[in-house]
């Protein structure tokens, strides 16, 4: 659950065109395996990008990502807030033919039934190095450098299964 959070993210952290710049995306619905469960996915989001000396970029946003069961229409909604800091304007080139750029996030996630209470909450930050093939920007890995925070210590899946069936 985390890496979805943290790659929708990074993918919308990427969508903004340039810096010191307020965005606002929606992307349609999306079928999707949620925990086994088939959904569909609807995305919104907004926030800042600006991009600080050294190539540094600093991005504000909030995401809402919302499962619905098509089967019975059951939803949940997963709302995530953060701050993060990343170097994605200036990686480091490793010299095996990889790239990398650090991030790090901090914020917090709220899992809900739409209008409802929360079902899990997640707050706390990740300190990330992620690497990609220099050449075709293919995933190559993903490396957690530090972490902490309060999770409710309740299993994603187990709590969608139980509000999507």
């Amino acid at each position: 659950m985390k890496a979805k959070v943290l790659t929708v993210a990074a993918l919308f952290a990427l969508a903004f065109p340039a810096a010191g710049v307020a965005s606002h995306v929606t992307l349609p619905p999306t079928p999707e395996n949620i925990c086994g469960i088939d959904v569909i996915t609807t995305e919104t989001g907004s926030g800042v990008l600006k991009i600080v000396g050294s190539g540094v970029e600093l991005n504000a946003f909030e995401i809402d990502l919302t499962y619905t069961n098509p089967a019975n229409g059951k939803a949940v909604v997963l709302h995530g807030a953060e701050l993060n800091e990343d170097t994605f304007s200036s990686p480091t080139d490793n010299g095996d033919g990889t790239i990398s750029v650090f991030t790090k996030f901090a914020g917090v996630t709220k899992l809900t039934i739409p209008h409802g209470p929360p079902l899990a909450i997640n707050a706390g930050e990740l300190s990330a190095r992620i690497t990609v093939d220099a050449t075709t920007l293919d995933f190559v890995s993903f490396q957690v450098l530090s972490s902490g925070g309060q999770p409710t210590g309740e299993d994603f899946c187990s709590v969608v299964v139980a509000a999507l069936t």
